[in-house]
């Protein structure tokens, strides 16, 4: 299996956002928890409390054969914040999103958390629909290597605050089982997009100034899927 690195824009709601992960540092020795720590156990809370329906099926929000508007009608018009071609955004997808850049204490949160939730569910569109599925063997394969991140690089009370606004620690990591049902399809379409590139640009020399060409690349690649969605937002 491959290591966990940070990925960035695909990983940021996986609800396991600790700076353990983000950054591969050590936990401090104190029992004090960081600021960042405090977020992602607030963001954590505000999961616990706010689970929504998308993530538990995204099945319900996906079509890869255009009846997404028969899918649409099933549900409650007051849940449904945009319809894009293949995908729904849900306004609690939109809240959830919100609320972490509102901790972040970011000056725009519901601008950024409509964008992130328009490039999040286009990509998942564009890796499902190129073939990117994932296993259950291999979800529950990384988020065992997860967990063995996390309780290595944290005390146990880091830990234990993180996962303490579920039922349980199986409820944590069943809730993490189903963003991971997303996140590793798009994880996997991203690695093969950003190897593709890498492999076709080596008179790039300098690794710094490649993965800045592929990070803006990256970002022209998320604008062209958004348009293809060609997403509505409801009335």
């Amino acid at each position: 299996m491959k290591k966990i690195k940070a990925a960035g824009f695909v990983c940021l709601f996986a609800v396991v956002l600790v700076w353990a992960v983000k950054s591969g540092a050590s936990a401090s020795a104190t029992d004090e928890l960081s600021i960042g720590q405090k977020i992602d156990v607030e963001f954590a809370s505000y999961i616990a409390e706010n689970e929504d329906m998308r993530t538990r099926d995204i099945d319900q929000y996906f079509s890869a054969n255009g009846n997404i508007q028969q899918l649409a009608k099933q549900m409650d018009t007051d849940s449904i914040y945009a319809i894009g071609d293949n995908i729904i955004i849900a306004n609690d997808e939109i809240e959830q999103y919100e609320k972490f850049y509102e901790l972040q204490g970011n000056s725009a949160p519901e601008e950024i958390a409509i964008a992130y939730a328009e490039k999040r569910n286009a990509l998942y569109v564009a890796a499902i629909m190129n073939g990117f599925s994932v296993t259950d063997v291999e979800i529950y394969d990384y988020l065992d290597e997860l967990k063995d991140i996390l309780t290595t690089t944290m005390s146990e009370q880091e830990y234990r605050e993180l996962i303490s606004a579920f039922e349980s620690e199986d409820a944590y990591w069943n809730y993490q089982f189903k963003v991971y049902e997303v996140n590793l399809p798009i994880q996997k379409y991203v690695a093969t997009l950003e190897h593709e590139y890498k492999s076709q640009h080596t008179e790039i020399t300098d690794p710094i100034a490649l993965d800045q060409a592929w990070g803006e690349e990256f970002e022209r690649i998320k604008e062209d899927l958004v348009k293809q969605q060609n997403y509505v937002v409801a009335e």
